[in-house]
């Protein structure tokens, strides 16, 4: 053996039984603690894409099955894969109404929890009807006591998600005088979303022209009526 080969090894043997400092053992935690938390960021983000891609494939194909336009819909229609914005443009019901009905504070963020999952967050259980969760019950009872009696509880905004009826039923402005005063001669175009309709038409402006335009004729109807 000559003496390069045996430095060679006595250095090799000499890295391998070094001892590892507390700097490096705290670097080899931290980028191990990093590595954990971003595979269950990863993870966690996985779950939402597919729970929202469910949940749209679940509301296309139910939409299809069933044939119906929003606001005709019958309420055991309602499932618990819904979210309550989707529930509100369906059933032409202003969603403060069901919040109220529900007892439960208004979603401020971003996420829309679908009513199965609302069920779990504010404990409403199962339902005494069958195996579904008894916020359906609750949400079905909301639009059959709102369509009794449409009180308008007033809309701070319109939304290109609404539909000129559920602006109507919202504000109290009587549908056909939306459609007349947006020059929209197809009464079926009322339970059309603003962000569809807008590209049915055409309507001017697409559907930030349609929005504004009814945001006007809101406005103006609520000052003639209250002089």
């Amino acid at each position: 053996m000559d003496a390069r080969e045996l430095e060679h090894r006595f250095t090799s043997s000499t890295v391998r039984n070094r001892p590892i400092d507390n700097a490096t053992i705290g670097k080899l935690l931290a980028w191990r603690i990093i590595g954990s938390l971003a595979v269950v960021t990863l993870f966690g983000f996985l779950v939402y894409v597919v729970n929202d891609i469910v949940i749209s494939t679940q509301r296309e194909q139910f939409l299809r099955t069933q044939s119906f336009a929003p606001g005709t819909a019958d309420v055991k229609d309602v499932r618990a894969w819904m979210t309550l914005r989707l529930v509100s443009a369906t059933f032409c019901v202003p969603e403060s109404v069901l919040y109220a009905q529900l007892g439960i504070p208004s979603e401020q963020s971003k996420e829309e929890p679908t009513l199965g999952q609302l069920n779990s967050r504010y404990g409403f259980g199962m339902s005494e009807h069958g195996e579904y969760p008894a916020i359906v019950d609750k949400v079905q009872a909301a639009i059959l006591a709102f369509r009794a009696n449409p009180t308008p509880p007033g809309l701070a905004q319109i939304d290109a998600w609404m539909s000129i009826r559920y602006i109507a039923n919202s504000t109290g402005v009587p549908e056909n005088y939306l459609l007349a005063q947006t020059d929209i001669a197809d009464p079926n175009a009322a339970t059309q979303n603003l962000a569809d309709l807008s590209v049915s038409i055409p309507y001017p402006g697409g559907v930030s022209g349609l929005v504004q335009t009814l945001q006007k004729v809101v406005t103006a109807y609520d000052e003639s009526n209250s002089q």
